[in-house]
């Protein structure tokens, strides 16, 4: 098609979409119909930015014309296809590489590969992962653990290597430039072939070379970069994992952590081995304890949304810390990478959201620890609080019926076993773990209490209120150890104090269930502070320091 013609008459171009190179005349982004064939119009008006391109698709709607206004392209123009010579359109592992790098191409790009059973695409430095929502075999498997490792830790290229490969690539160049008879264009041609540098460590330069070196974007590309950047350059690293809900941040996560734990694992020759994680409990428990920490942050502070079922209501800043040889000793030891073995972590936890607690729309879910504490076996439950006894998710209206009983291919029952066995490793079991648990019987008993009108008042509903649920009053009352009255008087008043006068008012029925929520809110905050600290305090790598570890 010829793509610089403009005229104020009507024009006709027969073009396919594969073969179009012009501007706007002849080009569709690939959402509108991968390479088929289309047939353009422009109209008279066509030097008018509002001119439009009407164009038949023979594919999505054989027959029917479809209108698209150049007004709502950035500077009038449809953006161009990524097309090969024969017209198919190209797809790449990195989309730095693509030759015209737009949204349509970005959101072809990413489809195309997510239609593959392809979850990670590359831009530069940065991996973006699709959420395939299934399981995909061998992704994560420990023989693709230790490849990415072998590739980026290992058996990376070194700066001499680096070196004499741009070096030979000058040399071929300045040989191109001589060739065609004028230093100008030697210039010009050695711009063209410089590779682009990446700036993910400094030191080795990982480049385009991932495709050469024939493997894939992958979560572990990122963490094995991290961890270089540690071993090679002692600097401290940050991997952000962003995104909208249900985009799979969590799992993410995880598995950047659970590979930057046992990276060492994967190192040729050498033995994991528990006097060398710079910490008195040892590599082992190390990594299980941070691992571990993952469980229960799941059961307290996720939930089931409309769009993911496991997504975390909390943002999280997690520290990982590593002790990391120095340069001197491994060079002694003949290690062309220092160790790295991970030492502790410590985590800052906010912006929980504490109105999940005392409500859910349709089809969602409070967070899981309630569900599992009551699908846990009947004894348990007892053993907790004798209220829990014969109860079901409907005996709570904070937690209310629910079609979904598990999350990930585990039930809540079985969630349940997982939860309670992590917060074990914690120092959270017996006497501790029923205080705990009874804690969070309060915030779902408080959810049963209901306020009416004071029948004494003579002014109605509008002044003062009692508790109307006096049976639910009673198990709290129970559950708490205070008569039901303290329990009454402090759900339906408000106190203040000034001057040394105290001052009580009543609460409307409306205004006490507002304070009721507010109170089971703030109990499930503080609850979930006191894990956050708790964790810290196991996993803290200056807690359990050995001076003696990595050197």
């Amino acid at each position: 098609g010829d793509g610089g013609r403009r005229g104020n008459s009507v024009e006709e171009l027969e073009a396919d979409m594969g073969s179009v190179n012009g501007s706007m005349h002849g080009s569709v982004h690939g959402s509108y119909g991968g390479g088929d064939a289309l047939s353009i119009k422009r109209t008279a008006s066509a030097m008018s930015e509002s001119a439009s391109v009407v164009s038949t698709l023979s594919s999505n709607r054989p027959g029917q014309p479809r209108t698209v206004f150049l007004e709502d392209y950035p500077h009038g123009e449809l953006p161009l296809q990524n097309v090969d010579r024969n017209g198919r359109l190209l797809g790449k592992s990195d989309m730095a590489d693509l030759p015209f790098l737009h949204e349509a191409a970005i959101l072809y790009n990413l489809k195309d590969r997510h239609g593959r059973g392809v979850p990670y695409t590359r831009v530069g430095d940065i991996v973006v992962a699709m959420n395939p929502f299934r399981w995909i075999e061998g992704l994560y498997a420990e023989e693709k653990q230790a490849f990415y490792s072998e590739h980026l830790i290992w058996n990376a290229p070194s700066d001499d290597t680096t070196n004499n490969e741009e070096k030979d690539l000058d040399d071929d160049d300045r040989e191109d430039g001589d060739a065609d008879g004028g230093g100008d264009d030697g210039r010009r041609r050695r711009k063209k072939k410089a590779k682009p540098r990446s700036s993910a460590v400094d030191g080795p330069t990982f480049r385009s070379e991932y495709d050469r070196l024939g493997y894939e974007p992958h979560v572990y590309e990122t963490a094995c970069l991290a961890y270089r950047g540690l071993a090679m350059d002692r600097s401290d690293q940050t991997v952000l994992v962003s995104g909208e809900s249900g985009a799979g941040k969590t799992e993410t996560v995880k598995i950047v952590m659970g590979h930057l734990a046992t990276v060492e694992t994967t190192r040729p020759f050498a033995k994991f081995t528990s006097e060398k994680s710079g910490n008195a409990l040892g590599a082992d428990e190390t990594v299980k304890r941070v691992l571990r920490s993952n469980p229960v942050f799941e059961a307290f502070g996720n939930a089931r949304t409309a769009r993911n079922d496991n997504s975390s209501r909390f943002g999280r800043f997690t520290r990982l810390q590593f002790d990391v040889e120095n340069k001197e000793k491994a060079k002694r030891m003949k290690r062309g990478v220092p160790t790295c073995h991970l030492a502790g972590s410590t985590v800052e936890t906010y912006l929980l959201e504490k109105s999940r607690v005392v409500g859910h729309g349709a089809g969602e879910r409070t967070y899981h620890v309630f569900y599992q504490l009551l699908e846990a076996p009947a004894q348990e439950k007892v053993n907790v609080w004798e209220g829990l006894r014969d109860t079901s998710l409907e005996s709570f209206k904070y937690v209310g019926a629910t079609d979904c009983h598990g999350i990930e291919g585990t039930t809540d029952a079985e969630g349940w076993i997982r939860t309670r066995d992590a917060l074990k490793l914690f120092g959270i079991d017996g006497d501790r773990l029923r205080e705990l648990l009874r804690a969070l019987c309060i915030v779902l008993q408080l959810g049963n209490l209901t306020f009416g009108p004071d029948p004494a008042s003579d002014h109605g509903e509008s002044s003062s209120s009692v508790v109307s649920s006096r049976e639910e009053l009673d198990k709290l009352s129970d559950l708490l150890g205070e008569p039901s009255d303290s329990i009454e008087r402090a759900m339906t008043e408000r106190v203040m104090r000034a001057r040394g006068e105290e001052i009580r008012s009543h609460l409307t029925p409306s205004d006490a269930g507002d304070g009721r929520d507010a109170l089971a809110k703030e109990i499930y905050a503080r609850v979930f502070e006191v894990l956050v600290r708790r964790i810290n305090e196991y996993t803290d790598a200056e807690k359990h320091y050995d001076a003696g570890g990595g050197g």
